[in-house]
């Protein structure tokens, strides 16, 4: 709190009667020394008025409160009725009146560099004592003299703080000084003020970004203590509820296994922060079953390290779409076999005297069915790359299924014979057409039919 004797030291700075009753009396000072004393002590008292200020002012990192605290005490170093401060914006300025009540948004007003006292002293770099507003332009009503001061920060004008009293030739440049250096500071705080802004508008863009996305976010520094992390690495870890905000990487192991939750071991993460200080990845697999991609990556400071970020991605669906690719290739690739023993079975009976020549030509037809049984069989390998992008073109066509599982069924009536098999079906003849692609619906039956076979005593 500013002390509340300030204003009776601001404007009762007079000499000290050092007479008292029963004292020895001094010479009187001359009205010369009275006077350079009432000066001194006067300035003496603006000057701590100033500091008081200052510090007022810098006791927030509020711009509106800055503002307020601002024209509220500036009171104590400096007579005026009307107080305002300026934010540029290139060739335009927002002017904010500070004598309202709350500095509210409502009393601003706006205006240009190209006229005005406070146009003027931007483009001047430097502070305007006007003793008189009579023809200068854009001025509040009713006011006959003003100080105008550049807020300067860095070589950098912010906009201006601008007094105004109701009386030609009001202020000196005793005043003018009072003000510069009250100017000097709001400057400073101001600038912080909007820095520090800055800074906790780009924390909560930061923030948002992390928490929006689907990846586990952990930011480590070198000592492996966690500095940020978003909602997504708490849910991999199973620890929604626990701060996690300054607590040692290695430590999360045990901290979820004491909270039940055993999806991330200690053993995990040894391998995240036991590496080199290079970008590395690799693939975690939990105690549930998924996988983890992981990826960890330097933040440079100037040559040296100030830490890293470990990103984490959960990858389970395309490792389990790998293994169901995989098996399929491998069972596709295995089922060719079927066609293969089929033609090669027709071949040899084509060799044997003993098969009459009326047979032949079934032979033929089946060393034929096992050729297209196969080329469907690469067709498949084929769709598979369409199959995964969504791209698989359906033909459907209406279809009798009875002529259908007929026409399988023969593509292995060789295969079955020689394996001592008997093949039939039963499918009502009356059935209606099915609108169905007939191709892919065989390669179905071809595969139940062929694992039949291979599995039948």
């Amino acid at each position: 709190m500013l002390s509340d004797d300030r204003m009776s030291r601001r404007r009762s700075a007079t000499p000290i009667d050092s007479t008292e009753s029963g004292a020895l009396l001094k010479p009187e000072p001359s009205d010369q020394v009275r006077s350079l004393l009432a000066e001194t002590q006067a300035v003496s008292a603006r000057l701590a008025a100033l500091h008081e200020v200052a510090a007022a002012m810098q006791s927030s990192l509020n711009t509106s409160t800055v503002l307020r605290t601002l024209a509220r005490e500036a009171r104590w170093v400096l007579d005026f009725q009307f107080c305002s401060v300026t934010e540029l914006h290139a060739d335009t300025y927002i002017e904010q009146v500070l004598t309202q009540p709350d500095a509210s948004a409502a009393a601003t007003r706006h205006g240009t560099l190209d006229d005005g006292p406070i146009g003027k002293a931007v483009r001047a770099g430097h502070a305007l004592l006007l003793h008189s507003l009579v023809g200068v332009g854009l001025v509040p009503p009713d006011m006959q003299s003003a100080l105008i001061l550049p807020l300067l920060s860095r070589g950098t004008v912010l906009g201006t703080l601008n007094f105004y009293a109701t009386q030609a030739q009001h202020y000196g440049y005793d005043d003018l000084r009072i003000a510069g250096a009250l100017a000097a500071q709001a400057a400073v705080v101001i600038q912080n003020t909007r820095l520090f802004q800055e800074a906790l508008d780009a924390r909560d863009e930061l923030h948002a970004v992390l928490e929006s996305i689907s990846d586990g976010v952990f930011v480590v520094s070198t000592t492996q203590a966690i500095l940020l992390v978003n909602q997504a690495a708490r849910q991999m870890l199973g620890l929604q509820q626990h701060p996690l905000s300054g607590r040692s990487l290695a430590a999360l192991g045990l901290l979820a296994r004491a909270n039940g939750s055993r999806l991330f071991t200690a053993r995990h993460l040894r391998v995240l922060h036991q590496l080199p200080e290079t970008e590395v990845q690799g693939t975690l697999q939990l105690s549930d079953g998924r996988h983890l991609e992981w990826h960890r990556t330097p933040i440079q400071n100037s040559s040296a390290s100030a830490g890293y970020v470990i990103s984490l991605r959960d990858v389970t669906a395309r490792v389990q779409l790998d293994t169901l690719r995989d098996d399929m290739i491998a069972m596709l690739v295995h089922d060719l076999r079927t066609p293969l023993t089929t033609m090669l079975l027709g071949l040899d009976l084509l060799n044997e005297p003993s098969i009459p020549l009326e047979a032949h030509a079934e032979l033929h037809d089946n060393i034929r069915l096992g050729a297209q049984q196969m080329l469907r069989q690469v067709n498949v390998l084929l769709d598979l790359r369409k199959l995964e992008a969504g791209r698989l073109t359906l033909f459907p066509e209406p279809i009798h299924l009875a002529a259908l599982v007929t026409n399988t069924l023969g593509k292995f009536k060789l295969q079955a014979t020689t394996s001592k098999v008997l093949l039939c079906s039963e499918v009502a003849e009356n059935l209606p057409f099915v609108l169905l692609d007939d191709e892919l619906i065989a390669r179905v039956l071809e595969n139940l039919i062929g694992n039949a076979l291979k599995f039948t005593p």
